[in-house]
């Protein structure tokens, strides 16, 4: 969950700066995203736990699936 979290956050926030500066060409898309996660200092360790984070969720999102009484 964290991890869409944090992705959602790098998303809006790049939906803002465009929107703020009304300029559309600003709006990225997930390759931009991780550029900009792998651009920070610790850039390749936060990938690989938001990718660990996608992988949990998808896991969770099966068993939720498969064993939810709904």
């Amino acid at each position: 969950m964290f991890a869409r979290g944090i992705s959602f956050l790098i998303f809006s926030w790049f939906i803002f700066s465009a929107g703020f500066n009304n300029n559309p060409e600003k709006i990225k898309g997930t390759q931009e995203m991780f550029r900009f996660l792998n651009s920070l200092t610790f850039g390749n360790i936060l990938m690989g736990v938001m990718a660990l984070g996608f992988v949990c969720y998808g896991v969770f999102q099966y068993f939720y699936g498969r064993y939810s009484n709904s």
